[in-house]
């Protein structure tokens, strides 16, 4: 079976797991296992390298066999996903900002880093980056390219490093500290795929999803977009 193309994204939609991270373990395996009878292994998982300066452990590890088995594609999701310098975006955000402010050497030097953790404790060198809190600072298209990666995921677009950007309907519960606009997130996608339905739908989960309680609503969209006829695929799957 061939893999999809641009000219099938107004029959198929994306979910991605963002903070894959062994501190969240628990409440991963309950999004997988929710998951799992709608979109089968469909489902990319945005793995963070070092967690707040926590690397994830070697191969043959319990982390290692729950991506494994969890995803049918794996991003790198920044590098620690923490700011270091701390201020009124982070603030909001949980300090997730991780990007923001940092020079493009330090930048590409946290790529690299991520890159090869995830080679040596995975065995997977991903080819699509997701900037943490949708920050994507001085991590562009390009410049991800540049450190061989092949595509840059952010809330409104999958953008390619040498190739086209797909549009993207986002629907996502986690806005940092301010938990209740969950909400306000979930409309924000209904909406905006309303307005432009040629977008390709992405459904973005979160560990904090289910600790706050909105998995619930995460499964109704997923049900919502198969119950149009759609299916799911792998962001990767996208690009020509």
């Amino acid at each position: 079976m061939s893999a999809p193309g641009v000219s099938d994204i107004g029959r198929r939609f994306a979910v991605v797991v963002h903070d894959v991270a062994p501190a969240f373990l628990p409440q991963l395996a309950r999004i997988a296992e929710a998951l799992a009878p709608r979109v089968g292994r469909e489902l990319a998982g945005a793995v963070v390298p070092c967690w707040h300066g926590r690397p994830i452990e070697g191969p043959g590890g319990g982390f290692g066999r729950f991506v494994a088995g969890a995803f049918g594609e794996v991003l790198q999701h920044g590098y620690t996903h923490r700011q270091d310098r701390p201020g009124v975006l982070s603030l909001f955000t949980g300090r997730s900002d991780e990007l923001v402010g940092l020079p493009r050497e330090e930048v590409r030097r946290r790529l690299g880093l991520g890159r090869e953790l995830l080679r040596r404790a995975l065995g997977v060198v991903p080819a699509g980056f997701v900037p943490p809190a949708w920050q994507v600072g001085r991590a562009t298209a390009d410049e991800l390219g540049g450190c061989g990666f092949r595509y840059l995921a952010t809330f409104g677009a999958i953008r390619a490093a040498n190739g086209p950007t797909i549009p993207l309907a986002t629907w996502s519960w986690d806005w940092g500290v301010l938990g209740p606009l969950a909400r306000v997130g979930q409309r924000f996608g209904d909406v905006y795929w309303r307005l432009r339905p040629a977008t390709l739908p992405c459904v973005v989960v979160h560990p904090a999803d289910v600790d706050r309680g909105y998995l619930p609503r995460v499964l109704e969209v997923v049900d919502r977009l198969l119950g149009h006829g759609r299916t799911p695929g792998l962001l990767s799957e996208f690009l020509p």
